[in-house]
């Protein structure tokens, strides 16, 4: 659901002073129903890019009347914590503002040509769409979405004159991940000036990385949550070889945050509040988790809106670095420890591209268990041992996670962020990995049950399994890094057996056939 008629729809629905609220096709008719519901839509549209048609739908009363405020242009919806969607109601000004501040800080010309890659119910598709619109500069659209081909989209992308481009780290470690294993192809992306990091924190391994491959093109690591359009804050990172925390720089025009240590045991680190033209209008339909969320305070007898980010930073000589959210402090063992405190010692011994801890509560006969389990991508020379003994010798004994887990890739949810849930059942199931003992179809038929989390029959379809477009970018590396790969779209792949799948991918750089 991106292309031109999707752009043109959604120009449509504005230039008739109507908010439009993007959800994905794919969603379940309960979850759309919820949307529909929540916000009260009044019309459905349906975009078929591939038989270039556009259908609509009216939608009867579906409830009470629901109002927004005038200058609302869209809503997207997150995911709550009680797993029903919360839709947030971004307004004009704080629209125009972001793209204002886009265009500066990007130095956006004309002659510049913006990837449109993101997906549509992912606010980092605003800028995408609106940029080029109002820059006069060009937009690309990838043929095929970067998780239906990784391969196929990025020798687009290579061979488009894209400029300006977006990923979350999560994907910019896939894209990184593969020319680091194909450095031959990096002169490819030569025309690339600007790449933007934004939902979720960036590593300085990462940064590091990133300039191995793109030292012409400038790193920037925006923060900033959905309630506050898009970002609130750009930091250039730095071309530098030597470890550096990773700053998120300065808000935007029109931006001011607020730091607050009053809650905190640790007089050195900051939960972040928002406030300025960027803030949403709150959740639709939703009062209670507005007023929660939305604080107003008192500055000399000026009262300011808040947004309440639940995200913590301390301040190094006047910059504020990303730290991670309040709730991944935990009690261990009758000691506060910071979970990410953990990590950052563990990606000091640089033998790790990426690690995450979790405490993860275990019970059994009544009787509850935590243990510190270690999820861990190693670098490629590195080993389990090394970084085994790396780790009793540098990680306090207090805080020495207990249970360690060697993965290809951390596993991601559709909208690019770390799904640890996922890592929480690896823990929880025992998975083992035992690849090398197994013929390249059961071989195959293991990777999928990983990512899956569960045992799959090989009569099911590969559509069943619930694989987005993000998960078959993990699937292709987990693959790669067994010599295996695949060939094809995702509509192909949806449509034929986990078996014809798996006996496929014995034969190397086969294509599969519908």
């Amino acid at each position: 659901m991106r292309g031109p008629l999707y752009i043109s729809t959604i120009l449509g629905i504005l230039s008739q002073s109507c908010v439009f609220i993007p959800v994905p096709k794919n969603e379940t008719n309960e979850r759309r129903k919820d949307i529909i519901k929540n916000t009260g839509a009044k019309l459905y549209i349906e975009i078929d890019q591939e038989r270039d048609t556009i259908t609509h739908h009216t939608i009867g009363n579906s409830g009470k009347k629901i109002t927004y405020p005038e200058s609302t242009i869209y809503i997207i919806h997150t995911s709550g914590t009680t797993g029903s969607p919360k839709g947030v109601m971004i307004g004009e000004q704080s629209l125009v503002n972001c793209l204002e501040w886009h265009i500066d800080f990007l130095n956006i010309k004309p002659s510049d040509c913006i990837a449109q890659v993101s997906r549509p119910t992912f606010d980092f598709s605003i800028p995408e769409i609106f940029l080029p619109l109002t820059t006069g500069a060009s937009m690309y659209i990838p043929k095929y979405p970067l998780g239906e081909n990784f391969i196929y989209f990025l020798e687009e992308l290579s061979n488009s004159k894209t400029t300006i481009l977006q990923l979350v780290p999560t994907v910019l470690s896939r894209f990184i991940n593969y020319y680091e294993d194909n450095p031959n192809k990096i002169v490819n992306l030569n025309k690339i000036q600007h790449l933007v990091c934004n939902g979720e924190k960036l590593s300085d391994n990462l940064r590091k990385r990133f300039y191995k491959v793109l030292p012409q093109a400038i790193l920037h690591n925006c923060y900033g949550p959905t309630e506050a359009c898009v970002a609130v804050t750009e930091y250039k990172c730095e071309m530098e070889k030597t470890s550096l925390p990773m700053l998120i720089g300065k808000p935007a025009p029109n931006v001011f945050l607020f730091l607050s240590n009053s809650d905190s045991e640790d007089k050195n680190k900051y939960e972040i509040f928002i406030g300025g033209v960027h803030n949403s209008f709150g959740y639709v339909n939703d009062n209670k988790k507005t007023r929660e969320s939305f604080i107003t305070m008192n500055f000399n007898g000026i009262k300011e809106t808040l947004y309440k980010t639940g995200d913590e930073v301390k301040v190094i000589n006047g910059e504020i670095q990303f730290l991670g959210r309040k709730d991944r402090q935990v009690k261990y063992k009758g000691v506060r420890i910071e979970l990410s405190e953990i990590e950052n010692i563990i990606l000091s011994s640089k033998l790790c591209k990426d690690v995450r801890v979790e405490m993860i509560k275990e019970e059994e006969k009544e009787i509850e268990t935590f243990h510190l389990a270690c999820f861990i991508v190693l670098s490629n020379f590195a080993t389990e041992d090394q970084i085994k003994s790396w780790m009793t010798s540098n990680v306090p004994a207090d805080r020495l996670p207990s249970k360690l887990y060697y993965l290809k890739e951390m596993p991601f949810t559709k909208h690019g962020k770390l799904d640890t849930g996922k890592l929480i059942k690896i823990h929880k199931d025992k998975i083992k990995k035992h690849y090398k003992t197994l013929d390249k179809s059961n071989l195959a038929l293991s990777i999928l049950e990983n990512m899956c989390g569960r045992s799959i029959n090989k009569n099911e379809l590969m559509g069943f399994l619930n694989l987005d477009s993000l998960s078959l970018i993990d699937l292709y590396f987990r693959l790669k890094n067994e010599n295996l790969e695949f060939y094809g779209d995702l509509s192909i792949l949806n449509n034929i057996s986990v078996e014809k799948f798996c006996s496929t991918l014995s034969q190397k750089k086969s294509r599969i056939k519908s």
